[in-house]
């Protein structure tokens, strides 16, 4: 061990002090309790009832029934634990609200910060959730949680080290509202786009709705032939290398890399089974195309663009096309005869070139907010472990 770690593990020996949840001084646990189904409503009568997970936020829960008559309550501010399949999961109540047996009430006590405390039982979610038994599912009691054990610094570091988490969980936050307006944004320019075009034309009744008096309405087939991929490669990896440089397609995107390829130009991709059926892709030229997937193996006919047409698809939600069963599937039979909106091929490129420029701006977010949520949970493991302190003569970002 370094000195440096060393250094740093005295120090926290010093400072933090090892205790139970549930002693006194630490938290009181509540563990939720059913009320009568008869007292469940959704017209705002009586307090808010969180019956477990399924109701938790990114840090609060979302109300989607009141109880007239609650048995158990939660304070605002107390930690919200789902205690029930799965365990472990956590958010923070915002206001006085009834739980249900899926959850427990973590109160703060005299030595607990609650902000700090819903960090620290975040941080704890694995090792609580391998706390649970039950042959059926998961689930822990009220004596295994109160003498689960917790390191705690003095409560004003704590409310620093809170301040800090709150920070970086808000920019999370904000940035997943980004990822998603911009997501709106897009899917609401595309089906302005595949309504009325780029050149303000009059518009006409067609069987699929209002287009452009120019455009006309052709189905898949009359397009595109498309034929199922081929099984995987012999020789797949994890990882792009020389060796293999050529990407894997199947329905949930690119699956691995190869040393063969199965198309030479670009080519329109589209999930047929499993949970990622009817999602749509375009693969670039020298891809391998999976049995998974359906596929162009010509070129397209009538000058089409694949941008546009991948657009178009990934607009009409092919999922929903589907057949149910053990396993949804998606056919040619299915696709073929779908009606296609279809402009000439200058207006296509442009609406492609538009959706394009869409798309970059929702990947430039995302990998944002991907960044964002690594140091997150970086911060969160290093700040509530004590290996990174906030010294105290900091003062706490303000957060709600």
């Amino acid at each position: 061990m370094s000195t440096d770690a060393v250094s740093v593990t005295a120090a926290v020996e010093a400072a933090w002090k090892q205790h139970r949840l549930g002693e006194p001084e630490v938290s009181e646990v509540v563990m939720g309790q059913s009320p009568p189904s008869e007292t469940y409503n959704r017209d705002g009568v009586g307090l808010p009832f969180f019956q477990g997970k399924v109701d938790f936020g990114s840090r609060n829960p979302s109300v989607r029934l009141w109880c007239s008559a609650p048995a158990k309550i939660a304070q605002p501010g107390d930690v919200l634990l789902s205690v029930r399949a799965p365990v472990g999961d956590v958010n923070m109540a915002a206001e006085r609200c009834c739980i249900g047996r899926g959850l427990a009430a973590v109160r703060a006590g005299a030595l607990s910060d609650p902000e700090f405390l819903f960090y620290l039982l975040l941080h704890h979610k694995p090792d609580l959730d391998g706390l649970g038994s039950g042959a059926i599912f998961k689930a822990v009691n009220r004596e295994t949680l109160r003498s689960f054990q917790v390191l705690l610094p003095a409560v004003d570091e704590q409310r620093a080290i809170a301040g800090v988490l709150s920070t970086l969980q808000t920019a999370v936050e904000v940035q997943n509202r980004i990822v998603a307006t911009l997501k709106e944004l897009k899917a609401a320019t595309m089906a302005r786009l595949f309504r009325e075009g780029l050149r303000g034309e009059p518009l006409r009744e067609t069987e699929i709705g209002e287009i452009p008096a120019s455009w006309r309405v052709l189905r898949l087939v009359d397009i595109v032939k498309l034929s199922s991929g081929r099984a995987r490669p012999q020789h797949l990896t994890a990882d792009k290398t020389a060796a293999t440089p050529f990407p894997v397609w199947g329905g949930n995107g690119v699956m691995g890399y190869s040393d063969e390829f199965l198309t030479s130009r670009e080519v329109l991709v589209i999930g047929r089974v499993g949970a990622y059926c009817g999602a749509v892709h375009l693969a670039p030229p020298r891809s391998w195309i999976t049995d998974n997937a359906l596929y162009n193996p010509e070129p397209p006919r009538e000058n089409a663009d694949l941008r546009f047409l991948s657009e178009y698809l990934s607009y009409r939600k092919l999922n929903q096309l589907r057949r149910t069963g053990a396993q949804p599937l998606i056919t040619q039979g299915t696709l073929e005869p779908l009606p296609i909106p279809f402009p000439e091929e200058q207006e296509q490129q442009e609406i492609g070139r538009a959706a394009r420029l869409l798309q970059a701006s929702i990947g430039f977010a995302s990998q944002v907010l991907a960044a964002r949520q690594v140091l997150f949970v970086a911060c969160l493991q290093d700040l509530v472990s004590g290996a990174v302190r906030v010294t105290q003569s900091l003062e706490a970002p303000k957060h709600a």
